[in-house]
């Protein structure tokens, strides 16, 4: 460097403010701040305000006896009280009969999480325990009478402690999944008011417990809406807004690369990652490769003996089998006595469909099905159901093997080479019938997530030279919608 830039020096500046005196504040007011974006201004993104939503104004109750518990707050007609992220357990307990031989009342806000699995045993934490004395408090005594009313609250924590580690404390939630390996998880909360009265009656004090099961949902909000799907081509989209957009890409692989070659997918979906329970999340699906390998895909053996067209009007058979399935998926996964074992729910189907424009997959190459020797015996097979009405039916035994490795008929040059692109696109929405109101969520040993999962699947699984594939992607769950605010 040029030693003429060591030559300036840096000295300290000082600004003396006018005294405050009644002229300067006339005289020079404060700017104009609006909320909304000027005419030459765009507002980029508005996040949802998490303070808007108001508690609830009725009440929940519980009678055991002489006494009476009564939570605040609450929904009306709820089975069991609902609580959400830090919420207060405020109430007041109600004793309508002579209190003069209690001697202690106090409220405990409990929490457990159970774990058990068939390759590590059972497990339980306890993720809230705090005790509330109601009666007597510090400056009473225990000489003077319990009175007839006493208010309570009860706080939930936001996280608690296991082991060395700290996890926000989990929401009330429930699985169950039998055969092997077993797993089951529960998360629960509970309110017990405990009544103590003392041995004047009786040679022990005699304790009343009442028990109050307590569901804990803790709110959680996406970080900002999501993009509206695109109409018409969705490349042009892609290019225009690439930024809302993630990409997944994964590969069909074939039993022999001889019989025909892989297809590659793409999936899209909404680059937020992070969806509420009732959003109906948009995806589009593109499948390239060449023209024989999606024909193996798409058309069935059956339907190539006819004009094969990808198209939305397509054969009874053709609709029977769904080439592309799109669902959402719950892994829950269990790591105890550093054991881990996972299972995996299906939650719901996507609504998807294939776009235009169509495939002409009719080629000379694919001389008229048909049935191979063993298809076509003059063997009689007979299959059984049996089940109650309405529709209640199950298939009986023996099973009868319906599979047959019929020849498969080797693509000329063009099909082997030519490349084509399929497009799929829709929506998956969590099915409200799931029974699922939590997302996921990572607590001493427990981990919950949920996914996106594509599956390709040609006609004939077993007989096809393309093998099934699944792919899973990482999405998270949140218990609210975005809403935007109008200013």
């Amino acid at each position: 460097m040029h030693e003429d830039a060591y030559k300036y020096k840096v000295e300290s500046c000082f600004f003396y403010l006018p005294p405050m005196n009644s002229s300067f504040e006339s005289s020079i007011l404060p700017p104009c701040y609006s909320q909304d974006p000027a005419h030459d201004e765009t507002r980029l993104e508005l996040s949802s305000s998490r303070t808007t939503r108001q508690l609830p104004t009725d009440i929940f109750t519980k009678a055991c006896g002489s006494a009476t518990v009564v939570l605040f707050n609450q929904e009306p007609g709820v089975r069991v009280p609902l609580y959400g992220r830090e919420r207060c357990v405020r109430g007041t307990l109600i004793l309508a009969q002579d209190t003069g031989n209690i001697c202690r009342v106090v409220a405990k806000l409990q929490g457990r999480l159970e774990m058990a699995t068939s390759d590590a045993g059972a497990s339980t934490t306890k993720t809230v325990n705090k005790e509330y004395p109601l009666w007597p408090h510090g400056s009473e005594s225990s000489s003077s009478p319990c009175p007839g009313t006493l208010e309570f609250a009860c706080d939930f924590p936001a996280m608690f402690q296991h082991g060395n580690s700290e996890y926000r404390l989990p929401p009330s939630y429930i699985a169950r999944f039998p055969g092997f390996p077993s797993l089951y998880v529960k998360s629960t909360y509970n309110l017990a008011i405990v009544i103590t009265r003392d041995r004047r009656l009786g040679f022990l004090s005699r304790t009343k417990l009442i028990y109050i099961a307590l569901e804990y949902r803790p709110e959680s909000y996406p970080p900002r809406g999501i993009s509206a799907a695109p109409y018409g081509d969705f490349n042009s989209a892609l290019k225009t807004m690439p930024e809302e957009w993630q990409q997944s890409s994964f590969t069909m692989t074939a039993r022999s690369p001889s019989l025909v070659s892989p297809i590659q997918c793409q999936v899209f979906i909404p680059s937020i990652g992070i969806f509420g329970l009732k959003d109906s999340i948009p995806l589009h699906l593109q499948l390239s490769g060449a023209l024989a390998s999606l024909r193996e895909l798409v058309v069935p053996p059956r339907a190539r003996s006819r004009p094969a067209v990808a198209s939305p009007d397509r054969s009874a058979e053709a609709r029977a089998h769904e080439p592309v399935r799109v669902y959402l998926t719950r892994m829950v996964t269990v790591n105890h006595l550093d054991k881990l074992t996972m299972r995996v729910q299906r939650l719901c189907a996507a609504d998807v469909a294939p776009l235009p424009p169509a495939v002409d997959f009719e080629c000379s190459c694919q001389q008229p099905y048909e049935d191979c020797a063993t298809c076509t015996e003059t063997v009689t097979e007979t299959l059984d159901w049996a089940g109650y009405v309405p529709a209640d039916v199950a298939p009986l035994p023996p099973p009868v093997d319906c599979e047959c490795s019929c020849p498969f008929q080797q693509p000329c040059e063009e099909c082997a080479t030519r490349t084509e692109t399929l497009n799929w696109a829709g929506y998956v929405r969590c099915d409200p019938g799931a029974g699922v109101d939590v997302g996921g969520f990572r607590a001493a040993g427990v981990n919950v997530k949920d996914f996106i999962t594509v599956e390709l699947s040609p006609p004939r699984p077993h007989a096809s030279p393309l093998l099934v594939v699944r792919q899973a992607i990482p999405i998270r769950f949140v218990t609210e919608t975005f809403v935007e605010r109008d200013y």
